[in-house]
């Protein structure tokens, strides 16, 4: 008798702990499935099928995470590149044009400042510039904007490839 008594209270037990990691699976699983982006999954420890399947979960959850981040990057890219397109639509001239796309990508990238210079002649020429004071004018080779633009290629520069007597250039891209 005692000996059956112990089988079942060890089942019964067994069984709760069992459903109540069911239970917690559940929850998790309905929270990831609501949208829930900010919960914290239970970090047991132990080596069971129950912490296995949670540490699933929680490898799906952090999947789903990472792609709704690229998905909305993917979308502000997108937004951005169509309010930029609607502002150069049609036929404008230089400064215009200038202005509606510095205008338009400040906006979208919250940047305070910039600036739109045209290559004439091997000089860049300003044509338009949005709060900050700049040179009318680079000639060819004069400061790290002119040297960019003549070597006709697109470069990211790090401040640690900067020259030390080019000025600090930021960027917000």
């Amino acid at each position: 008798v005692f000996s059956g008594f112990l089988v079942l209270t060890l089942i019964l037990f067994i069984s709760r702990s069992f459903v109540s990691g069911i239970r917690t699976i559940e929850f998790l699983a309905e929270q990831v499935a609501g949208g829930n982006r900010a919960m914290a999954f239970p970090s047991g420890g132990g080596k069971d099928e129950i912490q296995s399947i949670v540490g699933e979960i929680n490898k799906i959850y952090l999947s789903i995470c990472a792609s709704e981040e690229r998905s909305r990057i993917d979308n502000w890219l997108l937004e951005c590149q169509k309010k930029l397109n609607e502002k150069i639509r049609g036929e404008l001239d230089i400064i215009r044009f200038a202005k509606n796309s510095l205008v338009t990508m400040s906006d979208c990238i919250n940047a305070e400042v910039g600036s739109f210079y045209q290559i004439i002649n091997r000089r860049l020429l300003l044509v338009y510039s949005n709060g900050v004071e700049v040179p009318k004018a680079f000639s060819e080779g004069e400061g790290l904007l002119s040297v960019v633009a003549q070597s006709g290629t697109l470069r990211h520069y790090s401040n640690e490839r900067i020259p030390s007597d080019f000025p600090n250039i930021r960027s917000s891209l």
